[in-house]
């Protein structure tokens, strides 16, 4: 067998190889994407804050989870924060985020997605925006017409909350590992975008929206690099901040006292933390 013959065998058996890989990824992509679907609801968040406030919303597909804690400041003052949580984890696996939260004197909502921690229904663009917007209107029965809305997403959280964002009104947003799209994540894993059917892009809801946004990122995150960040700090530097920390994708509040500090001071110079 000559070169050619060599180069041309190789180039098929790769070719090959990647067809393989990307019929496999697109396959399981509901499972990859998904991929805490069916962890348990494993912590009671009422340990870490005996105010938390357990409800169920109520969907097309069923009941989802959702927990609402206090914060010990006076309830008509303090900004409430919506929280999206990663992909991998429950609304349980937040206790200890909450508590540095309400000690900067947030109140927190934490909203479940569906098919995770015990909730009903399956994990999907639709079901989870159905179970946002529900979340949405629930804390509208908590007086929200006269508080603060702050969201904050992790992760894949960013993108349905950067979505639920552009339907419903929030006074600021914070976003720790963000990406600029789901397509543009899947590609760099080899895979073709095309083939995705989960679809969020960040940088498209950012676009025309007023609201002030933290970018919070680690500089070793090899997950969801950095450069995701620096991407959509583009979309508008005025009112977007953008502050790395030295920490990778899953240990971001492993550094708590540098978390708590650049939150602390981006919530200042809004204001939140303040009297409207």
């Amino acid at each position: 067998m000559n070169r050619w013959s060599q180069c041309l065998l190789l180039g098929a058996i790769l070719a090959g190889g990647y067809v393989i890989y990307v019929s496999v990824m697109a396959s399981l992509q509901d499972r990859i994407i998904f991929v805490g679907q069916g962890i348990p609801m494993t912590t009671n968040l009422r340990e870490e804050n005996s105010l938390a406030f357990y409800t169920k919303l109520k969907t097309s597909f069923g009941e989802v989870h959702a927990c609402y804690l206090e914060s010990e400041r006076d309830f008509d003052d303090c900004p409430i924060v919506f929280v999206a949580h990663g992909n991998a984890e429950t609304i349980g696996q937040w206790a200890a985020i909450t508590g540095h939260l309400n000690q900067l004197g947030l109140s927190v909502f934490l909203v479940e997605y569906p098919g995770y921690g015990g909730s009903d229904g399956l994990p999907s663009k639709e079901t989870i925006a159905e179970t946002f917007d529900q979340g949405h209107a629930w804390l509208e029965t908590r007086g929200l017409s006269s508080r603060r809305l702050i969201g904050f997403g992790h992760g894949f959280g960013t993108g349905p909350l950067l979505e639920l964002a552009t339907r419903k009104r929030f006074d600021g947003i914070i976003l720790t590992a963000p990406y600029t799209s789901l397509g543009a994540l899947t590609w760099e894993t080899g895979l073709p975008s095309f083939l995705l059917k989960t679809r969020y892009d960040n940088i498209n809801a950012l676009t025309g929206s007023t609201y002030p946004v933290l970018l919070i990122h680690g500089r070793r995150d090899r997950l969801i690099t950095p450069k995701h960040s620096e991407r959509l700090l583009q979309v508008d530097s005025s009112r977007i901040t953008y502050e790395p920390i030295d920490a990778a994708h899953e240990d971001l509040w492993g550094e708590s006292d540098a978390m708590v500090s650049v939150l602390s001071t981006w919530l200042n110079s809004y204001h939140f933390l303040s009297s409207p």
